[in-house]
């Protein structure tokens, strides 16, 4: 009796036909077959499948000899079954399925791992990848006895969450079960001590500080441990609470203005919920690095200039759209007035004709204008960030100016 390979999957093709049994002395059961392989397969697993009355009998590997397990070359095979340590029943009565499949076909277990966070400190959870080839089923000892019944899983890609630091054997037995086989494989996992959480950062360049013009982007390099989650504050409140703050591992920062700045990162451990913080001082732009009265007079009258010529490229824009609008809308009334016109129809086909080479010159003009207005607000721009500025006092209350600061 035969099983056809959909009964078990994977696309094995099972070589054992004609099969026979014979009883001998009420002491061994002889179960005769034959292996075709008319593909070339030279190696085979065979293994038993046992029936009586409807339940399945699991002989003990033990007892049975012959063309069993491992077979290797096609042709007429024997197997010998000393059944009655563990089966005093009516041999006539039981129902044998031989398989041989190709031994590369056979169960293999395999995983691997990936820790949540990327990396393996405690308490750390982990997911399994299972890449097991020819199973359908699945049984998972994550060697943690400490963690109860989730020591165990039978989830084909489960994940497991190792509480203390210490080394743990992982064990994966992937079953066939149509054919009865399994395979287990083995990993040891070293989930380690997280130790201290510590917060800590370098400026890139920060012995050359003193010589920083503003503006100027400051880089700063996070070097610290054992920690996932960063704020950064760079003591800089006049450039808005969104760019003064920054979650970003290795942020950057541009002041804009002159002054004394205190840097401060505070990092956390999330898992085990541990802060710290490190603050760093520097001065930009007090002595050395002050733009000097001449070159800030320099960039003002640029400023200055840009915002002239932007004034004038938007009045000349908008007049230019004003004509052409005007242009448009009188040669449309021209127009209604040209179809009932008798005596000065040539006249006003004349302005007709002049209106309508005026309006796409005028649109033209107030496009240019346009562009011209963007370029010079830009430039405008570009100049006001290089201004520096400071607050002046005014009196012993508080009050203060924003000035140009020369």
């Amino acid at each position: 009796m035969l099983l056809s390979s959909a009964a078990y999957g994977y696309g094995q093709e099972n070589y054992a036909t004609n099969v026979r049994t014979m009883a001998l002395d009420d002491q061994k059961l002889y179960i005769d077959y034959d292996v075709i392989a008319e593909d070339g397969t030279r190696y085979f697993y065979v293994s038993l499948i046992i029936n009586y009355d409807g339940k399945e009998v699991i002989p003990n590997p033990e007892h049975l000899s012959g063309d069993y397990g491992p077979v290797s070359a096609p042709g007429r095979k024997i197997i010998s079954w000393n059944f009655p340590a563990e089966f005093m029943e009516d041999t006539s009565k039981i129902a044998i399925n031989v398989i041989a499949i190709n031994r590369d076909y056979l169960p293999r277990a395999a995983f691997k791992t990936t820790p949540s966070g990327r990396n393996f400190y405690a308490p750390c959870e982990i997911r399994f990848a299972n890449s097991s080839m020819y199973s359908d089923q699945y049984e998972w000892d994550f060697g943690d006895p400490d963690s109860g019944a989730e020591n165990y899983s039978q989830e084909e890609n489960p994940a497991h969450t190792f509480s203390k630091v210490g080394k743990y054997t992982v064990s994966l037995t992937a079953y066939n079960s149509g054919l009865r086989l399994k395979s287990t494989y083995y990993e040891t996992i070293t989930v380690k001590d997280r130790g201290t959480t510590a917060a800590d950062f370098k400026i890139v360049g920060f012995d050359n500080l003193s010589s920083k013009k503003v503006p100027a982007t400051l880089e700063f390099i996070n070097e610290s441990i054992n920690a996932d989650r960063f704020n950064w504050n760079f003591g800089d409140p006049q450039s808005g609470p969104d760019k003064n703050t920054s979650p970003e591992r290795n942020p950057s920062h541009k002041y804009k203005h002159p002054g004394h700045y205190q840097i401060e990162l505070t990092v956390r451990n999330s898992i085990k919920d541990i802060t710290s913080t490190k603050t760093i001082e520097i001065d930009l732009a007090t002595t050395n690095s002050t733009l000097s009265s001449k070159n800030n007079l320099n960039v003002l009258s640029t400023f200055k200039k840009h915002r002239t010529r932007k004034n004038l490229w938007l009045a000349a824009g908008i007049s230019s759209l004003g004509a052409g609008i005007y242009t448009l809308v009188e040669s449309n009334r021209l127009y209604d007035d040209y179809q009932m016109a008798t005596d000065d129809a040539e006249d006003l086909h004349s302005k007709i004709k002049t209106y309508d080479r005026i309006t796409p010159v005028a649109f033209g003009i107030s496009a240019l204008c346009a562009v011209e207005v963007v370029i010079q607000a830009t430039k405008q721009s570009n100049a006001s960030d290089q201004l520096s500025f400071q607050l002046i006092p005014l009196d012993e209350g508080g009050a203060a100016k924003l000035t140009y600061h020369f």
